[in-house]
């Protein structure tokens, strides 16, 4: 019982420092995807093509990947489908509607989230991917909600829908 106890409590500090902790807003030019990262998370260099950026945790065991792409498919489901199975994923869950995917799985021993939104009427979508060991999950777990409930896709008067 005090395992038990000692388990949920430190599942608790975890998830109350992973809400307490500072954000910041990422907001990517070029698509318009915005989100919140972690104040302390450090950024990759961002590509030379602007499509987003890569957020590290401090111990560099997680990342959070905040970009957008042209939508370019055929149909939207066709395109949903595909965004919803990385390669070499184990996919767990998956929820869709008629313009967003979210997904979860495993690749290998990590943990993958990912969430993708159209925008600027159909022609861009907004794009978080989050990856972390599954050891951390609970660790994690609150900043996945955090993160993924800030997506938001380019206004239609954004200058990202004006290509």
């Amino acid at each position: 019982m005090i395992g038990k106890l000692a388990v949920l409590a430190a599942s608790l500090v975890c998830a109350g420092a992973a809400l307490a902790q500072d954000y910041r807003t990422y907001v990517n030019a070029r698509f318009g995807a915005r989100a919140s990262v972690p104040a302390n998370w450090r950024a990759d260099r961002p590509p030379e093509n602007g499509d987003g950026q890569r957020f590290n945790s401090p111990d560099g065991k997680a990342s959070i990947t905040i970009s957008g792409i042209y939508h370019i498919d055929d149909t939207i489901r066709e395109a949903i489908e595909s965004r919803a199975k990385p390669d070499g994923a184990t996919v767990t869950y998956v929820k869709r509607d008629p313009r967003a995917v979210v997904a979860s799985g495993l690749i290998g021993d990590r943990i993958f989230y990912t969430r993708s939104i159209l925008s600027c009427a159909d022609t861009i979508w907004n794009d978080l991917w989050i990856e972390y060991p599954v050891a951390d999950k609970a660790k994690y777990d609150a900043l996945v909600k955090r993160v993924s409930g800030s997506l938001r896709g380019a206004a239609a008067n954004d200058p990202a829908c004006k290509r």
